[in-house]
């Protein structure tokens, strides 16, 4: 029983950690005065193992990706915009288990007369979904990559949850994005 409470609590701690980022510039001297808008590619995905909340939940992702974008400066606009982001999406179904072993201190302690006997196996402890995104910021005109950043995590099945921790996540990961958040105080 005790070490299903540290490694409870060992994976209550990893979640709370948030996503693991990664950014990998493409060009160092692009000029990002140059940069004044941007836009979407067109998010394709189909096959039935797409959810049925997907447009919704990768909706709310450009939601938060152009609240942050907007907020630096910049303008979504549909025709010739100056960046084109794409957005890539994995998400994977996991399963959370435990092997019971023949040090468990709640073991059977008692081989007799009926025979008794203990095994070693593997035991489902939960189910849960895990998330890896990827944002290519692309120059408009010339078809190149000019910031690539990506972000990995465990997924909410709310969408209220998702949708906080979306809005967190694309902080976080759009804090080192070239383009600074314009000062609000002038």
């Amino acid at each position: 029983m005790r070490k299903y409470l540290l490694f409870l609590s060992a994976l209550i701690l990893a979640s709370c950690t948030g996503p693991k980022v990664a950014v990998k510039n493409e060009s160092s001297s692009t000029n990002w005065n140059n940069y004044k808008s941007f836009d979407f590619y067109k998010l394709d995905a189909s096959g039935d193992t797409i959810s049925s909340v997907f447009q919704e939940r990768t909706d709310i992702l450009k939601n938060a990706i152009a609240k942050n974008l907007t907020e630096r400066g910049l303008t979504q606009k549909s025709e010739n915009p100056d960046l084109l982001i794409n957005i890539g999406l994995v998400v994977k179904q996991k399963v959370q288990t435990r092997e019971t072993s023949f040090t468990d201190p709640d073991r059977p302690k008692y081989m007799g007369t009926r025979n008794y006997s203990w095994k070693s196996e593997t035991v489902e402890t939960g189910r849960y979904r895990e998330g890896f995104v990827t944002l290519d910021f692309i120059d408009a005109k010339q078809k190149s990559p000019l910031w690539q950043v990506n972000a990995d995590g465990v997924l909410p099945e709310k969408t209220e949850q998702m949708k906080k921790n979306v809005d967190q996540t694309v902080s976080m990961i759009l804090k080192d994005f070239p383009v600074k958040k314009e000062d609000s105080s002038k």
